[in-house]
C-alpha cells in the first residue's frame, strides 16, 4: 500500500489537474484536505532536531530564520515543509493565481490572511487605500482571517481569491508545516 504522503501526492494531482469544473474540483479538494489533515511528522520522517532550538531568533546571527525542504514538484503542484524558528515569520506575500494548503507538523503557526479588494467588474479598487505591496504592484486588501494552527488542527486553505495574501509566523516556539502549492512556481 502507498504511504500517506504518496496518497496525498496522488490526490493533489487529481485535484489540481483540472480546476475548470467547480463541482468536481470541490469534491477532490475535500478529499485532499481530509488526507492532508491526517498527516503527521512521522509520515514524512521529519527530523524533529530541526525544531529543538527554541531560542528567540536573532537576525544578527547570520542564520536563516526558516528552512524549506522540498518533497515533490511537477507542473501541477509542489509539496514541501517549512521550518520556522521561534519569533520569526514568512512576511506578507501572495501566490498569484495559486492554491495553497498548510498542515502543521510540529509546534504551531499563526496564519494571517488577506484578500484583495476588487470592484464588481473584477478590477482593482483605486490604490489610494493601499495596505500591501508585492512585486512593486500595489493592492488594496482586507483582513480575511487570523488563526493559530497546531498539529491537531485541520488544513488551512488559501485560494487565488480568498486569503491569498498571507503571513505565517511563530511565537515562543518553532513551528514546521507541510505546504502544497498549485500550480507551483516555475
Amino acid at each position: 500500500m502507498a504511504s500517506l504522503v504518496q496518497r496525498i501526492a496522488s490526490q493533489a494531482a487529481r485535484t489540481f489537474r483540472n480546476t475548470k469544473n467547480p463541482a468536481t474540483f470541490q469534491q477532490q479538494l475535500i478529499k485532499l484536505k481530509e488526507l492532508t489533515r491526517t498527516l503527521t511528522a512521522d509520515d514524512i520522517n521529519f527530523d524533529v532536531d530541526l525544531v529543538r532550538d527554541t531560542r528567540k531568533f536573532n537576525p544578527e546571527s547570520g542564520e536563516a530564520p526558516f528552512t524549506y525542504i522540498g518533497l515533490w514538484e511537477d507542473k501541477i503542484f509542489s509539496m514541501g515543509v517549512f521550518v520556522l524558528r521561534s519569533h520569526t515569520s514568512l512576511p506578507i506575500h501572495d501566490h498569484p493565481d495559486m492554491f495553497g494548503m498548510v498542515k502543521v507538523l510540529n509546534g504551531s503557526v499563526n496564519v494571517k490572511s488577506f484578500s484583495k479588494v476588487v470592484n464588481n467588474d473584477g478590477t482593482d479598487l483605486p490604490k489610494d487605500e493601499v495596505m500591501s505591496s508585492t512585486d512593486r504592484v500595489l493592492h488594496r486588501v482586507h483582513l480575511h482571517g487570523t488563526q493559530k494552527i497546531g498539529t491537531s488542527d485541520g488544513v488551512c486553505v488559501l485560494d487565488p481569491l480568498n486569503g491569498n495574501f498571507h503571513e505565517v509566523s511563530t511565537g515562543e516556539t518553532p513551528g514546521a508545516f507541510f505546504d502544497i502549492l498549485s500550480p507551483p512556481y516555475d
